[in-house]
């Protein structure tokens, strides 16, 4: 076996800070290939991504993603059905699904390692990550206030409109070349702090979006990020659950599902466990209060009816149980356009009417890189 890593990272704010410690604590100099993962890539998508990897003999790294039998270190907090809830930690597996970030779980190996006790690791970053992966905000509203390094870095990555990997892989070596002084590095990356003020005024947009189901916000988006998490309760701090639907193109559908748990409510529902039990989703999984999955997108009617059922048994899934949020016409482009292509013929029916001018709409911005204007 050569002492080239390949690493396996999730593409978010937990993934990056976990890769970079795996870089300075683990890997320590030697070379690397770094290789960011979509939620939208799990299932046998991963597992034709790592069993084509570069060479195939280096050392496989896997943190805060799927487990992988091919891994020689997997680290991971997500709920894992054939691990189950305890803690497991072995030579080639660090698992704790009562963690709330892989960065805990990777600090907490290390620190209890025979060097642990002379290894310094910035416990407010790790706080962070913590709060940041677990949705343990103080308030809906620190989300899209706070001008937290990794409240900045999380802006930026939600407004990307193009995700390329090298900007992921950039994020995790600046960290690494800055010493893990989180500002240094948002300066080496050029996010400032008016990030956070975009996202804000993006949160916005979900309003015209949403559908409501009694106590669920159900949004279908085009891509992942098309509004910031947590918009739903950002601007109906009424709503107990939020539901997204994410069209990944070809037959595959992302959903996420989350708990508002600023609002007065109490969730009964293990999320992370609901999703990963339903018997036709390529995968699914996450902690109680936020999970996501991965179906094929004949499954969609049936997963929407599944989820709904389940959050809100109370409510049925039909017309009269569901608000679509008031669109303003003259405000919104699209809902303009949409209108102008039904009554010139351009398009049969005012659904595709509405696809068509949303993607002729999105095309106009889809250069603009978020954070950075």
């Amino acid at each position: 076996m050569s002492d080239f890593f390949t690493i396996y990272f999730h593409d978010d704010v937990d993934g990056i800070v976990s890769a970079a410690l795996i870089l300075k604590h683990v890997v320590r100099g030697k070379p690397y290939f770094l290789q960011p993962v979509k939620s939208s890539q799990r299932g046998d998508k991963f597992d034709h991504i790592i069993k084509n990897r570069l060479y195939g003999v280096e050392p496989c790294i896997i943190v805060d993603y799927q487990h992988h039998e091919l891994a020689d270190l997997w680290i991971d907090h997500h709920y894992n059905k054939a691990l189950g809830d305890d803690a497991v930690h072995t030579k080639d597996m660090a698992y704790d699904p009562k963690a709330k970030s892989a960065a805990r779980v990777i600090r907490n190996m290390i620190k209890k390692s025979p060097l642990g006790q002379f290894t310094y690791i910035d416990e407010d970053m790790i706080r962070t990550t913590d709060m940041i992966d677990s949705a343990g905000y103080e308030s809906i509203e620190f989300i899209f206030t706070s001008k937290h390094p990794l409240m900045m870095l999380k802006s930026y990555l939600e407004q990307m409109t193009i995700q390329l990997s090298w900007s992921y892989c950039r994020a995790v070596e600046a960290i690494v070349t800055a010493d893990f002084e989180l500002e240094d590095a948002m300066a080496m990356l050029g996010i400032e702090p008016n990030t956070v003020d975009s996202l804000r005024k993006s949160a916005e947009g979900i309003k015209k979006a949403m559908v409501i189901n009694g106590p669920i916000a159900i949004t279908e988006m085009k891509r992942l990020y098309e509004y910031p998490r947590y918009s739903e309760y950002f601007v109906r701090p009424d709503m107990k659950y939020a539901f997204r639907i994410v069209h990944l193109g070809g037959d595959r559908v992302q959903t996420d599902v989350g708990f508002n748990q600023w609002g007065n409510f109490t969730n009964e529902v293990h999320i992370g466990k609901m999703l990963g039990g339903f018997d036709y989703t390529i995968s699914g999984g996450g902690h109680h209060d936020v999970g996501g999955s991965i179906i094929k997108a004949d499954m969609l009617e049936q997963h929407v009816d599944d989820i709904t059922t389940a959050l809100n048994p109370e409510v049925p899934m039909n017309e009269e149980s569901m608000e679509k949020v008031g669109v303003d016409k003259e405000a919104d482009p699209v809902e303009k356009k949409a209108e102008e292509m039904t009554k010139t013929g351009e398009s049969p029916d005012m659904q595709q009417a509405r696809e068509k001018a949303a993607t002729e709409e999105e095309g106009k911005t889809d250069n603009v890189q978020g954070g950075t204007v």
